[in-house]
């Protein structure tokens, strides 16, 4: 009795064995991913992203691009490849993935010739959900800073030139909407709070367009 129960164990053992071997014999798919080298196709993959980039396809660039990260991380382009996922999501105007992205590679890469491009594009990014409607001026104060301190930096090059323009118009709108709430404060017949925002448009928001109107509104409440 007991030399058949290992008699049967034994053959047990030998056809477990052999389909095992069929198994692994008939995937070969098996065994390429276990013994691919990762670095084999990321040229292709990265190709490839830039391709969908090109044509238009933001979204697929993004995962491709974000495939070539997570799957090859010593790849000799990854500054570059984190910079497209970045501008894949701004070019989507998926804007606050963009941003963090963005944030990501300067932590990353805080020396790389791309940074003062990455922090322009922070700035765009902020810049690009404005809405003249909003009352809110957070946005606006954000995207200034952004461009402000990149327009004050000295290695900024041609990107801190173009920075500078941009706080421009980010100032330009604060002051039209500092100027907006002084009218609508006037028209309400509350002269103090007219007075103060008209004061602000010509302190802090100077020769931006609004000077004229906003001493028009002073010597308005002056003369009520």
């Amino acid at each position: 009795m007991y030399q058949r129960s290992r008699i049967v164990k034994t053959v047990f053992h030998i056809v477990v064995l052999i389909m095992l071997g069929a198994f692994l014999g008939g995937c070969p798919s098996f065994w390429n991913t276990v013994q691919a080298p990762k670095e084999s196709n990321a040229d292709d993959l990265y190709q490839r992203a830039e391709q969908e980039y090109k044509n238009g396809q933001f979204t697929a660039a993004v995962e491709s691009y974000e495939q070539l990260k997570s799957g090859h991380p010593e790849f000799k382009k990854m500054p570059t490849v984190c910079v497209k996922i970045g501008d894949g999501l701004y070019a989507a105007k998926d804007y606050d993935r963009a941003i963090s992205r963005y944030m990501q590679f300067l932590e990353l890469y805080p020396t790389n010739r791309f940074v003062p491009r990455v922090k322009y594009y922070i700035g765009l990014s902020y810049f690009s959900q404005i809405k003249k409607t909003d009352l809110d001026n957070a946005l606006i104060k954000r995207a200034e800073q952004c461009f402000a301190e990149l327009a004050a930096d000295p290695k900024g090059g041609d990107w801190a030139k173009k920075a500078e323009e941009k706080q421009r118009d980010c100032k330009r709108m604060l002051a039209e909407k500092e100027f907006d709430k002084a009218n609508t404060y006037y028209k309400m017949g509350n002269y103090a709070a007219a007075r103060v925002a008209a004061k602000r448009v010509l302190e802090e928001y100077p020769d931006l367009g609004f000077d004229d109107q906003a001493k028009g509104i002073v010597d308005r409440v002056k003369a009520e």
